[in-house]
């Protein structure tokens, strides 16, 4: 948990410093990517997570890493931060919860919706303009499948969860029978 929490520090520090200038989306995309970079290259994560590797050439590996693909200046000094606290392993949180934070900003509500197949395009679209006009916020989906369900589908909207799914109300009618109570 503590490492959820530090990574929620160094994203509002950054979302502070480029919120003034007003650059939270360019530096979004580049947090992304350098994340993703890192998360995604197993011998330069290994470089930078492992403790037998020297502070000092950590710092070397990034400033490599931010030579290849540079940015601003705010984003290489944050990630530069990172490695000099050894706190690099948490990228991928800090990276998640600066784009949170970047989705507060704009009022975007996340929702990940889970089906037991893929659903048609039009589908989602209104799904999306319902839970758009329930939660009176601009929503982005990810959609899950998961067969387990059966059918129907469950929507997750930050930490509310509608659950429309079969195995649910199939559990509702167990439930009933075997307490005894009228399924009407």
């Amino acid at each position: 948990m503590a490492s959820r929490a530090s990574a929620r520090r160094y994203a509002r520090a950054l979302f502070d410093v480029v919120s003034k200038s007003g650059d939270v989306d360019a530096a979004l995309s580049e947090l992304k990517a350098l994340g993703a970079a890192i998360s995604g290259h197993a011998d330069l994560q290994r470089a930078l997570t492992s403790p037998g590797v020297p502070s000092g050439a950590k710092l070397n590996v990034m400033r490599e890493v931010l030579s290849l693909q540079p940015g601003s200046k705010v984003v290489a000094r944050l990630l530069t931060l990172v490695v000099e606290n050894d706190d690099i392993d948490e990228i991928e949180q800090i990276v998640e919860a600066f784009e949170q934070r970047v989705l507060d900003l704009h009022q975007v509500v996340r929702a990940e919706i889970t089906s037991a197949v893929p659903l048609a395009a039009d589908k989602m679209q209104a799904i999306e303009a319902s839970l758009a006009a329930a939660s009176g916020a601009r929503v982005v989906i990810t959609p899950r499948v998961d067969p387990s369900i059966l059918g129907g589908i469950v929507a997750k909207v930050g930490s509310r969860v509608y659950d429309g799914s079969v195995i649910r109300h199939l559990a509702r009618i167990r439930a009933r029978l075997v307490s005894g109570d009228s399924l009407q």
